[in-house]
């Protein structure tokens, strides 16, 4: 399949995103149908880096997995109370560094759990698939950091 010239990549993923912004969910095999309905050419491959260049995110929807704009980064408040506990497999530090382990697919949705209620010491986050590193400042050092969000997740669990 020939590459797409730059104003039609532009055109497409302006769509790709409309369409998200209008609240249409789907998988990629879904969104390359879509795009391929209003005339776009494109394969699922091509719709994986547009997804990934819009910013989309890759959450679970019944017993498939859709993608979507996200609302707000993070899962929504009343879930992420629980998600922390449910989705912390391990946890070990090393330096200023905390590496947070969790199920696959699923360190993005960690990473903006810690990144919105900002453990103190807590610079910031990268998530890869079941992976998290978080950064803690020089005085709070790893270590510590790794206990508040053990912490963090030991009371959102139980409540």
């Amino acid at each position: 399949m020939p590459r797409s010239s730059a104003p039609d990549r532009a055109s497409r993923r302006r769509r790709l995103l409309e369409l998200l912004q209008e609240g249409f969910t789907g998988t990629q095999d879904e969104i390359v149908q879509a795009l391929r309905a209003q005339g776009f050419t494109v394969t699922q491959a091509t719709v994986s880096r547009d997804l990934d260049a819009l910013g989309a995110v890759r959450r679970h929807e019944g017993d498939r997995f859709v993608y979507a704009l996200p609302s707000r980064n993070g899962p929504p408040e009343g879930l992420s109370k629980h998600l922390l506990a449910e989705l912390l497999v391990d946890l070990t530090s090393s330096g200023n560094m905390v590496v947070v382990r969790t199920f696959p697919g699923m360190a993005s949705t960690v990473a903006a759990i810690i990144d919105a209620t900002r453990p103190t010491g807590a610079i910031g986050t990268i998530a890869g698939d079941d992976t998290v590193f978080v950064v803690a400042d020089e005085r709070t050092g790893g270590r510590r950091l790794a206990e508040r969000i053990r912490r963090q997740a030991d009371e959102r669990g139980a409540s």
